[in-house]
């Protein structure tokens, strides 16, 4: 039975911040929850079906690691200031501002060893950096 896509979904943004295991634990729970609609099926009959909520994380991290290590880290996550043609800067400029980043500066990281890590199906959008101001053995003081 084919059912027609007439209706209309919501669409929720909100930013998460926790523990991360804690944090992937609510996600797992979220992503059981089902709900009802109704749909017309071919012959314009009101059918009940369920649809699973849709988890689609957009997620802003933050890696700390020692300042020398900046082009390697950028290397690893294939940096390239967004040379793929998605241009983000309208999103990310209020943010970097927002944060007081530091645009990253662009430099040939294919000259540059990379750690490999597992990165299929995974967009980074990288938004700025910042060196810590205040630090006591090698932690940021917040």
């Amino acid at each position: 039975m084919k059912l027609s896509s007439k209706h209309l979904k919501m669409h929720l943004y909100t930013i998460t911040r926790g523990i991360k295991d804690r944090v992937d634990a609510t996600i797992n729970d979220l992503q059981a929850m089902n709900f009802t609609q109704i749909n017309n099926d071919e012959t314009g009959k009101k059918v009940e079906s369920y649809t699973q909520l849709q988890v689609r994380p957009i997620q802003l991290w933050e890696f700390v690691f020692p300042r020398e290590h900046l082009n390697h880290m950028l290397a690893t996550m294939n940096y390239r200031d967004n040379a793929d043609g998605y241009k983000l800067d309208k999103f990310v400029m209020p943010i970097r501002a927002m944060l007081k980043l530091k645009k990253i500066p662009k430099l040939d990281y294919s000259k540059i060893p990379r750690q490999l890590i597992r990165k299929e199906h995974v967009a980074f959008h990288h938004i700025g950096t910042k060196e810590d101001l205040n630090n006591e053995q090698g932690t940021e003081l917040l």
